[in-house]
């Protein structure tokens, strides 16, 4: 197991936004996202963390 950046899709209840979390990795990449228990305020603090990279994510793809 290893924390790892990945693309979150439903995870925790996010969305299109890569996180490091916890998941088992093979040889041929990540096998199993981890959704440990989070307290709630851990989890919002994840979604705080969540919707600031996704608003960089939005900022950068207005500029274009």
């Amino acid at each position: 197991m290893l924390s790892v950046s990945t693309l979150q899709k439903g995870e925790f209840e996010i969305n299109d936004v890569c996180l490091s979390i916890p998941c088992i990795v093979s040889k041929g990449g990540i096998r199993k996202i981890i959704q440990s228990p989070l307290t709630a305020e851990e989890l919002v603090q994840l979604h705080h963390s969540a919707g600031i990279l996704r608003k960089s994510i939005d900022d950068l793809e207005y500029e274009k």
